[in-house]
């Protein structure tokens, strides 16, 4: 009956319903002439297609039928099974599905799968990972094919016990992005690294994880002493960080590196070889300096100069928080060329109201009779009238003799004289 219903299903058909009166050929099939039977093993097409599994089992035919029936017969779980196929007892009584099971000269299917005996299925898997094809495409293969418990995870446990397999693997998938504490003041956490060599020098990058405050400084020499020289100027400056984070280069793994580090109470983290995502601050930093001077590269001035207009603007371009990190870092606005070039009419009038508030309280105009302060071994003033005023505090005084004499206002009296006498 198996046979007969593998042999149905390479046809497409529909099954339909009728009443007994309405069978007008109910006696076909046993009238149907049949031919004369063939001399010999006549084998049907399921047989046909059971003994080409098994031929397909193996690339060099060292797996053959006879050596799977001889081992069938050996195998101390599929022998209960075999000699139950071959008596004709139910399979049922041995927890089996009964019409899942059949016998082809001595080897027991699963349905379209050859069941392999223990002694062979080493075997059997060193064929399926023939070509180092990968644990689903051997699966989908073994599916195919051949049978016995448990295959699947001993598909699994060839694949992945492969030297060559595993030495020709991807990278491994790659872990959820894992930021860094978000520091809570400014300098708490620096990230530095070097950039270059670009137009003959390279470029030490020194970036502050609060405020975004970048510092770049160039260099032809990369040692732990000079980095050291740079961070002690710039300590000076802004204090000692918490936490200094760099990659594993050299000069940042020294011994004297470490001590100045541990010295000065900052806590140095590195990070893992060739991953330099974990010091992202710094190399994202890297990667925009070296745009923005390549982008300068034929522009006027020299190293020096590019750089400072390249961290003015990195300075004063607000993060996401809309603060720059001038603002962050110093804890006020600090005035830029933008304040210069787009000050606003009503900033002009309470600079100038303010200027008002502040008049001081001895005031000259111009051409007002004045004696100043003379610093000379002529006498301790000199007469002469007020030929401007700059500013609020400071007067040009044109003298009696001809001379111009700037004084503060401190330096000048009102005088009635009026000239020679």
């Amino acid at each position: 009956m198996l046979h007969y219903a593998l042999y149905l299903s390479g046809f497409d058909y529909t099954i339909e319903y009728r009443r007994t009166e309405n069978h007008s050929n109910v006696d076909f099939l046993s009238r149907f002439p049949v031919a004369q039977p063939r001399k010999g093993n006549h084998l049907d097409e399921t047989c046909k297609f059971q003994l080409n599994q098994i031929r397909m089992l193996s690339n060099d035919n060292s797996i053959t039928i006879s050596r799977i029936a001889e081992s069938t017969r050996r195998d101390p779980c599929l022998s209960d099974i075999l000699d139950a196929l071959l008596n004709g007892r139910d399979l049922r009584t041995l927890g089996l599905n009964d019409s899942e099971y059949t016998l082809q000269d001595g080897c027991v299917f699963k349905a379209r799968r050859v069941m392999i005996p223990f002694n062979l299925q080493r075997e059997v898997l060193k064929e399926l990972h023939v070509g180092h094809v990968g644990i689903v495409k051997m699966k989908s293969l073994a599916r195919n094919f051949c049978y016995w418990k448990n295959i699947d995870k001993d598909i699994e446990s060839i694949a992945k016990g492969c030297k060559v397999c595993c030495l020709r693997q991807n990278e491994a998938p790659m872990e959820r992005s894992h930021s860094w504490e978000p520091p809570t003041k400014p300098w708490q956490r620096l990230h530095i690294d070097f950039a270059g060599p670009m137009s003959g020098y390279y470029y030490f990058v020194i970036v502050d994880a609060h405020s975004k405050w970048v510092d770049v400084i160039p260099t032809k020499t990369t040692t732990s002493q000079w980095c050291i020289k740079q961070l002690r100027n710039l300590f000076c400056n802004f204090g000692f960080p918490e936490v200094l984070v760099s990659d594993n280069g050299p000069q940042f793994t020294s011994k004297v590196f470490k001590d100045f580090l541990e010295g000065n109470g900052v806590i140095h983290k590195t990070s893992a070889p060739f991953h330099p995502s974990t010091n992202g601050q710094a190399e994202r930093y890297v990667q925009t300096i070296k745009k923005l001077l390549n982008c300068m590269h034929d522009e006027k001035g020299d190293v020096e100069y590019k750089l400072s207009q390249i961290l003015i603007q990195l300075r004063k371009v607000p993060n996401a928080d809309g603060k720059s990190p001038y603002d962050l870092m110093f804890q006020r606005e600090v005035r830029t060329d933008f304040h210069v070039m787009f000050r606003s009419e009503q900033e002009e009038r309470e600079n100038q109201g303010s200027r008002n508030r502040r008049e001081p309280r001895r005031k000259f105009d111009v051409g007002d009779r004045v004696q100043v302060r003379n610093y000379t071994r002529e006498g301790k003033w000199k007469f002469g009238r007020v030929l401007r005023r700059e500013g609020r505090l400071h007067y040009q005084v044109e003298l009696d003799e001809g001379n111009v004499w700037r004084r503060h206002v401190d330096q000048i009296r009102s005088t009635c004289y009026g000239g020679k006498n």
